[in-house]
């Protein structure tokens, strides 16, 4: 009986195979560990060098807490910005004699903000014989697709002098805004005329209010929703860029 021999070509294809199989895998590990070590070390180089994260505080919407460290900054002299004026539509409160005014810059898928306006306008209308509220808008497009079609149709709705009452339903409905036909659905709620809403929403005038509004919070140091500007009467500006609670906000006003 004769024992067959090995074919010498087919061991080495064999064994060149598998061992090229184990190698590709060994080297995509040794890869992937490398990848996530250098991510790491950057990470905390970074951080503990005095770098910053760009974050979005997130938290449930029945906190009563004050959430900010610092809540109110002084908008320094060489910082200051000349506040575009506003017209009649987006005010709320005092429309002459005011001791202080309050600068919103809303955004419409911001969940502090669906508990912060509704504080600011209580605060504003308890003390509209002092207090003018400007309501404007700073969509932060990045993590808010729907922002800035959002804050779009507010703008027309201002136009019909509805926003203060859009604003509200927008934030009631909030977590309808990736239905683009909850615009409509609101503005035909509160009796709007749709023909002209719908062109408006989609003007270049529109679009450009809303960007100048947003450049207009950049300068001003608004990094982050919700946030609050305060103008005081000797032309002082301070900026709260984030959530604090109702009783915070009336303490820092004065009232």
């Amino acid at each position: 009986m004769t024992n067959a021999m090995p074919n010498p070509t087919t061991s080495e294809h064999y064994f060149t195979a598998h061992t090229s199989a184990r190698l590709t895998f060994v080297i995509g590990v040794v890869i992937g560990m490398s990848v996530m070590t250098l991510s790491g070390i950057g990470f905390f180089t970074y951080v503990f060098s005095g770098g910053e994260i760009q974050s979005y505080a997130i938290a449930p919407l029945d906190t009563d807490s004050q959430i900010l460290t610092e809540p109110i900054k002084q908008i320094t002299e060489q910082d200051q910005t000349v506040i575009a004026e506003p017209n009649a539509s987006q005010v709320v409160g005092a429309t002459e004699n005011y001791t202080v005014t309050l600068v919103q810059y809303l955004d419409y898928e911001c969940r502090f903000c669906k508990k912060f306006f509704p504080d600011v306008l209580a605060l504003t209308t308890s003390h509209s014989d002092t207090v003018r509220l400007v309501i404007k808008h700073y969509p932060l497009v990045q993590i808010h697709p729907q922002a800035k079609a959002a804050s779009l149709a507010a703008v027309c709705a201002a136009e019909q002098n509805k926003l203060v009452d859009y604003s509200t339903k927008l934030y009631e409905r909030q977590d309808q805004l990736a239905d683009m036909t909850v615009f409509e659905t609101v503005a035909s709620e509160l009796a709007l005329n749709l023909e002209e809403f719908n062109s408006c929403r989609t003007a270049d005038a529109t679009v450009a209010q809303v960007e100048a509004d947003a450049l207009e919070a950049q300068q001003l140091g608004v990094q982050t929703q919700p946030n609050l500007v305060i103008v005081w009467a000797n032309g002082d500006q301070e900026l709260i860029d984030g959530y604090v609670n109702a009783d915070y906000l009336a303490s820092a006003l004065g009232f």
